[in-house]
This record gives C-alpha cells, structure tokens and sequence, in this order.
C-alpha cells in the first residue's frame, strides 16, 4: 500500500521530508532510525495530527495508537482507563487481554503501577480500540528482554489472527527483529528510506536472537553511524 507520494515536510528552515514516497505492507512493520529522524513525525502525519506541506498521504482511522507519554489517567484503574474509550466493552474481552499482556491489579490506579505495567495498560486500550491498524511509538521501552521473549510471540500470534496491521516506530534493533514480518530504516533529516526488508525467521530464532545472527549484523550495519556498537549490542540485555 502507498501511504505516502512525494511528501514535504518542513518545521522553519528544517526540511524533514522531501520528495518522500514509501509503501507498507499488511502485517507488522517497524521503522527503525535515530533519534529526530522524523520516525514520530510521520506516524503523527499518517494519524492526520500532522499536516504535511505538499503531497499526498494516506490518512488512517480508525487506529489504535500508543504514544511514548501514554496518555493515562492515573487516578483511573486501569479497567476505566480501558472503558473511557468504550464504557460498552465487555469486561471479559477486557480480562482477556490483560491475561495476554500480563497485565496485574487491574482495578488499582494506574499511577500506582510500573512504568512496564503502565505501557501494557496503554497498549491494551489501543488493542481494544478497534479497526484494523496499530500504530505504536516506542512502546516497549520498558520491557525487558525476558518481558519481549514472553509476550511478543503472544502478540504476534493474536495481531495475525485478528488481521492486525501494526506500524511500530523504534530504535530498538532486537525488538523490530523479534516482532515485525518487515524493517524500514529511516535516515536523518531529509528522511530517506536506508533499507527495507522482510525478517524471514522462525518464531523460534525471533526469541533467541543474538548480536551474532545475520539480520543483527545487517541492521547494525545500516545504523552504525547512528549507534556506537556498545549500544547495540546492549539491546539484548536490556
């Protein structure tokens, strides 16, 4: 699918974007880069919180989305927070997804909950939103490996038999690897697409990924100009 054709972008004289085109597939895709490199900027546009100067855009809705801040109310367990965006929504499709996200205390506040705990939180609502799209925005920055190894197969199982499209915005190698079916590598500003490709692994190499496979290596070779290989490597044991 084309979501984009010859794109602009600009915040004063910092041209972001510029003559930018890309396609995404169905399934789970994650758009890899550095910092600043305009990742969140074109998930706000693809939401239509963003206006781009000139071109065409796919505009998607309706999506569930989660942002790095995530946009919970703390006071509110974690089962209201889930009900805000649908008062309707059946607590056993609520329980259920908790169980798959291992999700504790759903009736305590969520300002008394883990950062981790609190990301599921977000995630779960965006899951229950509805529609066909997910679109997350460092999502798991709190997860640990272990927490990944447990749960991403889990997600990946689920997304795929609900016919989820799932555009995850990252700087996490290990975790684009272990989750998405392709890899887009943004560049810095003006973004260019560095690389795209599919991950063509078994589920069971996702969850046993080491600095050492193949896609690793062609990963860090894209963005070694944007990571030291201290921090690369320090994804897997994070």
């Amino acid at each position: 699918m084309r979501f984009c054709e010859d794109l602009f972008l600009s915040f004063g004289e910092k041209q972001i974007f510029e003559g930018f085109s890309l396609d995404i597939l169905p399934g789970i895709t994650a758009i890899l880069g550095p910092s600043g490199c305009g990742k969140t900027t074109f998930l706000r546009m693809v939401l239509g919180l963003v206006k781009p100067t000139r071109g065409q855009i796919v505009t998607v809705r309706p999506a569930g989305v989660v942002f790095p801040e995530l946009r919970l109310i703390d006071w509110l367990s974690s089962v209201d927070n889930i009900r805000l965006i649908n008062p309707k929504l059946d607590l056993k499709k609520i329980s259920t997804t908790f169980d798959e996200l291992e999700i504790e205390n759903p009736f305590l506040p969520v300002g008394k909950l883990s950062t981790g705990q609190k990301q599921r939180v977000a995630l779960a609502r965006a899951w229950l939103f509805g529609g066909e799209w997910l679109f997350l925005d460092e999502a798991f920055r709190a997860w640990d490996v272990g927490l990944k190894q447990r749960l991403f197969p889990r997600l990946r199982l689920q997304w795929k038999q609900e016919k989820k499209h799932v555009l995850l915005v990252t700087h996490d190698l290990s975790e684009a690897l272990m989750l998405a079916d392709r890899v887009i590598i943004f560049s810095f500003p003006p973004v260019k697409v560095l690389e795209a490709f599919s991950v063509e692994i078994s589920e069971k190499e996702r969850q046993n990924l080491t600095p050492e496979h193949p896609l690793f290596l062609r990963l860090a070779q894209s963005l070694k100009t944007y990571f030291d290989p201290i921090t690369l490597m320090n994804q897997f044991h994070a």
